[in-house]
């Protein structure tokens, strides 16, 4: 049985979606020991999804300076190392399987026990568990808590809390622009191997305004997906442009509408962890641990002989081969009309 009055440190100073599958943990801490304070390291795109997580006691920001490769990031990690070493933690876990992180915040730290999701065995490790891209990343979050804080894990579904005034934001947004009836497209992705041709979602939102017009269209993405956005408003007059919303916003709208539409990324785990109903194009990316799972999820996937690849270099396929470009508009409308068509008939 763990002590009551642990201090834990958790990080996951990465991606979006990557922050999303672990969220779960926390709720589940805290049920099991309610005096628990838990302090969280999450990177500056990712905050959001933990900022009004009531079961988390402190949250510091922090992204990787060997990305950025820039000075100050650096210094950064040594304001954070402070802190931590300051906080006096009884156990760390790394769920991000960085050996820095290791070294930086575990170590140097002087965490009491050390935990990680890492590849291989670490030395400086009080206990880990190994990636394995064949298990879910919320299993593999499951395991190494359960290692690490000697609790039973019994629900490992993600959450991501919001507030009244997060409610308020999304509720006005809907009320100001009459929106009822509504799907939520978000067109970008991380990388452009991983995106469908921008003709075909112009395609697809055509069909959708002739077959369901009911439905309004929204869509959504960050400040980088602002050109394929708005070159999609500009040929649709049933779409309408949303890019001020925060993670949490999103959460919300993703599970008032009637259908939600991605590649896979942050906006799909976070439309997942919603339970929206959810047609997502898949393409090169390994997609057995991160996945949406369950009954609301349509994933339309060409698997190819060089799959999975780790968007690392070029790929190797000629234009029009590519995993992406194998997704048909037809089998999309199919997928939309199955979902669509059942609420009508409802």
């Amino acid at each position: 049985m763990p002590k009551n009055n642990l201090k834990i440190l958790v990080i996951m100073n990465d991606r979006i979606g990557d922050l999303v599958l672990c969220t779960g943990v926390f709720r589940e801490i805290k049920m099991a020991i309610p005096k628990v304070e838990i302090t969280t390291l999450v990177s500056k795109v990712n905050f959001p999804i933990v900022e009004k997580n009531d079961n988390i006691k402190k949250r510091f920001i922090l992204d990787s300076f060997w990305k950025k490769r820039k000075l100050k990031n650096f210094f950064e990690y040594l304001k954070i190392l402070r802190k931590i070493r300051k906080e006096k933690f009884d156990i760390g876990i790394d769920l991000r399987g960085s050996n820095m992180n290791i070294f930086f915040f575990l170590v140097m730290g002087d965490v009491i026990e050390k935990y990680s999701l890492n590849k291989n065995r670490n030395n400086f490790l009080n206990g880990y568990v190994p990636r394995n891209l064949e298990v879910h990343e919320t299993e593999l979050a499951k395991r190494i808590v359960e290692k690490a804080v000697k609790i039973k894990i019994k629900n490992s579904w993600p959450d991501i809390p919001t507030d009244e005034q997060d409610e308020k934001e999304v509720d006005n947004f809907l009320k100001n622009n009459q929106l009822k009836e509504f799907i939520v497209i978000c067109p970008g992705a991380n990388s452009e191997l991983k995106m469908w041709e921008t003709k075909k979602f112009d395609e697809l939102i055509k069909w959708i305004n002739n077959k369901f017009p009911e439905y309004k269209i929204i869509l959504c993405g960050g400040e980088e997906d602002r050109g394929i956005i708005e070159k999609l408003a500009k040929e649709n007059s049933n779409c309408m442009v949303n890019m001020g919303f925060n993670l949490r916003n999103l959460s919300l709208l993703s599970k008032k509408a009637k259908l939600f539409i991605c590649h896979d990324g942050g906006p799909m785990h976070i439309a997942w962890c919603a339970k929206a109903k959810m047609i997502v194009l898949w393409g090169p990316t390994s997609m057995p641990n991160v996945k949406p799972l369950g009954k609301n999820v349509v994933i339309i996937h060409h698997k190819t002989d060089c799959y999975p690849c780790y968007l690392n270099k070029e790929c190797i396929k000629p234009k029009g081969n590519r995993c992406m470009d194998l997704i048909s508009l037809e089998e999309v409308e199919k997928a939309v009309d199955k979902i669509l068509g059942e609420k009508k008939e409802r």
